[in-house]
């Protein structure tokens, strides 16, 4: 089992949806202090919420190597020429602490995204037996503004890929090679798996591919991003299980494993694995819904055209012996049952990060205040939400909560002056009124202008 660590501690996001600039820190706990890093934040509808959320599940697939989202051209700002991404980690590699930035920027060509620019820098501090690092470029692309062709590009820092050639001669022209290829298959520069090959056997110094080697892992095993497109497949008939499951040597996850609401068929290894996620969520579902366990029903066996055999089941909900499928059950149980098994492994890992939008939608005010004042005061990775419902304004402090602006320059802020026994949610609508802060946090609506379009779109209708 790998004993790195690795956190996010910042993410600053330039042109995405309504966003033109904003900065989020991530990790408000401070070293050896007790509780999660949780932070929330709010805003009215359209404000740029899911957009910092959608910032974190599109890092997750570049570091991961995976296909970037095919409709990422959509998340561009209008009339913007490129979107940048940029995102701070703390990452622990042999006891010692580096801090790794990472950079991405992107535009559109032909209705895909193209990358325009990624690097990843490091630095840290020293110790008692080691020197200081200054903030060093370890590789990077950039194309130069209307560039035309592949071979236009520039390998950041030139330094760098002279050092790989001494090893590598061939470096520069498999360098071009494999920049083809990442901006065929839509994928980063950086870490897709051919790239990573090559700088592994490139490089000169062993922390660089270390460094990159983590970031892989994180964003692959202890990165969960759960936004409103998992959700929708309740509508499919779908459950999106998120999972993390660890043993002494393996570790196994999923930002969404498709279960079926009603009948379901699996391989003996794939229904192993639900059994393992349902026993998880098991331990501590009846502790937030009193009563409540999950059970798998109609269980048999059969074979596929394969002739392989496959077990085929459905769950249900089990309220003291009271049986319904769970296709049946309340969007706010599907919700807590997506999100459980993640929230379970960041609460007992200080390296998990898990991001949800609209983490509110179906739960319980009281119940969401409950889980999330556990997570804080108890729990040890980080926590990042969005949400509409203030109760959580009552149970976390000023430091976990940011509140999105109407100024698109300045888009996510905490509130200043701000005492340890004032209460947030007072605060917050106090503030929607008054004003007091130094940036707008909603954009006025009218009761008497909604009032009046909703009866011109009565007569309208009628008409």
């Amino acid at each position: 089992m790998k004993k790195e660590k690795t956190r996010i501690i910042s993410i600053s996001i330039e042109n995405i949806k309504n966003v033109s600039k904003g900065s989020v820190l991530l990790n408000n706990i401070k070293e050896d202090s007790m509780g999660a890093s949780v932070i929330g934040v709010y805003g009215q509808n359209g404000s740029g919420k899911t957009a910092l959320i959608w910032a974190i599940g599109f890092i997750k697939d570049a570091i991961s190597g995976a296909i970037l989202p095919m409709d990422s051209h959509y998340y561009i700002r209008q009339k913007s020429e490129r979107t940048l991404i940029q995102v701070k980690f703390e990452i622990t590699i042999l006891e010692r602490i580096y801090d790794v930035y990472y950079g991405i920027s992107f535009g559109t060509t032909n209705d895909r995204i193209q990358i325009l620019s990624e690097s990843i820098d490091y630095s840290a501090k020293a110790t008692e037996s080691l020197p200081r690092i200054n903030k060093t470029r370890i590789i990077g692309i950039d194309y130069p503004m209307n560039s035309t062709g592949l071979d236009e590009c520039f390998y950041i820092p030139d330094t760098r890929i002279d050092e790989m050639a001494r090893i590598n001669k061939p470096v520069r022209q498999k360098l071009l090679v494999l920049q083809a290829l990442a901006n065929e298959k839509m994928t980063s520069f950086i870490f897709n798996d051919k790239m990573m090959e090559l700088l592994k056997a490139s490089f000169t110094n062993d922390i660089f591919f270390k460094i990159l080697d983590e970031l892989r892992f994180f964003a692959r095993m202890n990165l969960f991003v759960l936004n409103k497109n998992s959700e929708s497949s309740y509508n499919m008939n779908l459950l999106p299980l998120s999972m993390r499951l660890s043993t002494q040597n393996t570790i196994s996850k999923s930002d969404a494993i498709p279960v079926g609401l009603g009948q379901n068929s699996a391989s003996a290894d794939a229904f192993r694995t639900i059994q393992s996620i349902i026993a998880q969520i098991d331990l501590l579902i009846g502790n937030i819904v009193p009563g409540l366990k999950i059970d798998i029903i109609n269980k048999t066996s059969q074979f596929n055209e394969r002739a392989e055999e496959e077990l085929v089941f459905e769950l249900a909900s089990n309220r003291n012996g009271i049986i319904t499928p769970l296709r049946y059950e309340s969007e706010g149980i599907k919700k807590i049952l997506c999100i459980l098994s993640s929230l379970i492994a960041m609460y007992n890992d200080s390296s998990i990060f898990v991001a949800i939008d609209e983490m509110d939608a179906g739960i319980f005010e009281y119940l969401l205040g409950e889980i999330l004042e556990t997570i804080k005061s108890t729990g040890k990775g980080q926590l990042l939400f969005t949400s509409h419902n203030m109760r959580p304004l009552e149970v976390l402090d000023n430091s976990s909560i940011y509140f999105t602006t109407t100024n698109p320059n300045n888009k996510y802020i905490k509130f200043t002056g701000i005492k340890n026994n004032n209460n947030l949610r007072t605060t917050l609508l106090r503030t929607i009124d008054l004003g007091g802060q130094k940036e707008s946090i909603y954009e006025n609506t009218s009761t008497y202008q909604i009032g009046k379009a909703f009866r011109k779109a009565g007569v309208l209708v009628s008409d």
